[in-house]
């Protein structure tokens, strides 16, 4: 794959980009191969003098292979440059002092390429400064941009303080107006002079806290805050292999841990799983989960409202924060034991 960031040397996130992508493949595979041998040997400690030919136990399945472009569905783009000459992309450096451009990036979605050239139109009629990370001074740090496959968009704008926060609420609708797609739109307030992109206060402008991505048995529901840990495509692939091995084995009782939005758990609970339990601790993700059931024609589960926090300070555990999905049809009871 060609790009022009990587090319010109301002950006170097795709270290492997110059490999065939059939190459990558298959270093991957034979990566994988190595480190699950020992554990495709006998278990017998005796070994005969001549021993017969083993069979595997594994079944080597087809790897998916992911579109090379147009894949990503989020964007996480600094904000650079200055009120009058934004800059979405990467941030500054000795080199590239006002930041770098990166709306090009031939990884993301078309949907979130299109929101580009809108959201910095609006971001310099907003007039709100862009943070400078050498001063820790400005307002705006980040743009976030999610997009589903129908071209759907999320966009949360992380600032440092609420000092911009009335322009914003004043005039996000005219970017509405450019961007019909836009279903979700919030504001994320990160005071911090840190590496960690979001703050903890999440405020959403806009009237739908949610837009639907596709999942096995019913849509997942992605908020400001949650994420997916692949891509669009790569996600349906695996929970709908999920799905087949859970419909040939026909478990009664299945556990989803650091379930997210509920992908797995879905899709296991429509492939007849009786008892579906997935582990979540992130509110958004838990939340999302909450409002899949809810969107469920009849819909049976059991989820908490919120994280709940021990008073020590210290994480929960997964038994502290149960996610229960049983199959379908659901009902749905909000209980959750506070620590």
């Amino acid at each position: 794959m060609f790009c022009e960031y990587f090319e010109a040397r301002v950006c170097r996130s795709c270290p492997l980009i110059r490999e065939p992508y059939d190459l990558q493949v298959r270093n991957k595979e034979r990566s994988i191969r190595r480190v699950l041998a020992s554990l495709d040997r006998p278990t017998s400690r005796r070994t005969p003098a001549h021993p017969p030919a083993i069979k595997s136990r594994f079944e080597w399945l087809p790897t998916y292979r992911s579109p090379e472009t147009g894949f990503r569905n989020k964007a996480k783009m600094v904000v650079s440059g200055s009120k009058k000459s934004i800059v979405l992309g990467l941030a500054p450096n000795e080199k590239h002092p006002t930041g770098i451009d990166l709306q090009s990036c031939p990884l993301y979605a078309p949907a979130i390429h299109a929101a580009f050239t809108p959201i910095r139109a609006w971001l310099q009629r907003l007039g709100a400064r862009p943070y400078n990370i050498p001063t820790a001074k400005g307002e705006v740090k980040y743009v976030l941009v999610s997009a589903n496959p129908a071209g759907d968009l999320m966009v949360r704008l992380v600032l440092r303080s609420k000092a911009a926060l009335h322009r914003v609420e004043h005039t996000w609708s005219e970017l509405q107006a450019e961007l019909p797609n836009l279903r979700v739109f919030s504001v994320n307030i990160q005071p911090e002079h840190t590496t960690v992109i979001e703050g903890r206060e999440e405020i959403i402008l806009s009237s739908e806290r949610y837009i639907p991505m596709p999942g096995i048995g019913t849509d997942l529901w992605l908020a400001p805050g949650a994420f997916f840990q692949t891509n669009t495509a790569a996600s349906q692939a695996l929970y709908a292999q999920a799905a087949t091995w859970a419909r040939k084995l026909q478990p009664e009782t299945a556990w989803d841990l650091y379930c997210g939005v509920g992908g797995f758990a879905f899709a296991l609970s429509s492939a007849g799983v009786a008892q579906v339990t997935g582990v979540e601790v992130v509110g958004p993700a838990i939340d999302g989960a909450k409002h899949a059931v809810t969107e469920l024609a009849s819909a049976t589960a059991t989820v908490p409202v919120e994280p709940s926090n021990k008073n020590d300070g210290t994480p929960n555990t997964p038994a502290q924060l149960p996610v229960h999905i049983s199959s379908l049809p659901m009902q749905l009871s909000g209980q959750l034991t506070k620590h």
